[in-house]
């Protein structure tokens, strides 16, 4: 306990630190008009269920709400999980614990599918209504 508390000054300036920059960075336009980074977009010219993530956290830091959840809602809410988890790392154990119990009530073979799914799922609604 002490020594979560001993570095949560450093967490918060991290946190401050990642989310000015990026909206330094989407209010520059340096994040819309910058090159794809995305090595299975390059190389199929279809977008991964990721593609967007960037510019979504972007624009998310400088405020614009609406716009980053349509670049990429997928983004949005693993930037949310990060800085949750920035700011209190226990929450990762007792994230863990609930889906391990979760996952032993499904089964290692219909969580796997579940979850597997569920991204493809999100991966061809993305394309199908963005792209």
């Amino acid at each position: 306990m002490v020594s979560q508390l001993k570095f949560l000054p450093f967490r918060i300036t991290a946190l401050l630190t990642i989310w000015l920059s990026m909206a330094m960075l989407w209010n520059s336009g340096r994040l819309a008009n910058g090159p794809v980074l995305c090595w299975f977009r390059a190389l199929t010219g279809h977008p991964c269920p990721f593609c967007g993530s960037t510019r979504a956290v972007g624009a998310l830091c400088a405020g614009n709400f609406a716009v980053a959840w349509k670049l990429n809602p997928f983004g949005v809410i693993m930037f949310l999980a990060f800085c949750a988890y920035l700011l209190k790392p226990s929450l990762a154990k007792t994230l863990n614990s609930r889906l391990s119990v979760l996952a032993d009530k499904l089964g290692p073979a219909l969580a796997t599918t579940s979850v597997a799914t569920l991204f493809a799922v999100t991966w061809a609604w993305d394309i199908a209504t963005r792209w």
